[in-house]
C-alpha cells in the first residue's frame, strides 16, 4: 500500500513540474512585460490615464479668525509661511471695517478649526506655534504685526 502512495506522489509531483515549465516557456514565448507606470517615460505610455495616478491638489489653507492681529504677527511674512505649511491662516472675522461681528459665528468656527488642526497636527501644534511666533518676533524685529 505505501508503494502505490509513494508512486502516485511521484507521478503528482512529476506532473506539476511539467505545467510549471510549459507555463514559464509560454510565458516567455509571448514576451510577457513588467507592467509600465504612468511615471516610466517611453513611447507606449498613456499620458492621458497619467492624471489618475498624481497626487491631489493642495487644499485651501483653514481660517482661524482673530480680533487682535498684533498677538499672532497677521502681516509679518515668516509666521504667514509658517501657518501656511501648517495649513491654516489667521484672518478678519469680517470683510468691511464697519461690518457688525458676529461673535457666535467667530467662536463656532475656531472651535472647529482648532478640532481639525489637532487631528491633522497632534496635540502640540499650538505650542510649536507660539514658539516660532516668538523666533519670528526676535528675528524680523516686529513686534506689531
Amino acid at each position: 500500500m505505501f508503494l502505490r502512495l509513494e508512486r502516485a506522489w511521484q507521478n503528482c509531483y512529476a506532473a506539476v513540474r511539467t505545467l510549471l515549465v510549459v507555463a514559464i516557456i509560454a510565458a516567455l514565448a509571448t514576451g510577457c512585460k513588467a507592467k509600465e507606470t504612468p511615471y516610466t517615460y517611453s513611447s507606449k505610455t498613456d499620458y492621458y490615464n497619467a492624471s489618475k495616478f498624481e497626487r491631489p491638489t493642495r487644499y485651501e489653507p483653514l481660517a482661524l479668525y482673530t480680533y487682535t492681529p498684533n498677538d499672532y504677527l497677521v502681516g509679518n511674512q515668516c509666521v504667514t509661511e509658517y501657518t501656511k505649511t501648517l495649513g491654516f491662516e489667521y484672518t478678519y472675522p469680517f470683510d468691511a471695517p464697519n461690518a457688525k461681528p458676529n461673535k457666535l459665528y467667530s467662536f463656532s468656527h475656531n472651535v472647529w478649526t482648532h478640532i481639525r488642526l489637532t487631528k491633522r497636527l497632534g496635540f502640540g501644534w499650538k505650542k510649536r506655534l507660539k514658539q516660532r511666533i516668538k523666533q519670528c518676533r526676535a528675528s524680523s524685529g516686529d513686534f506689531r504685526g
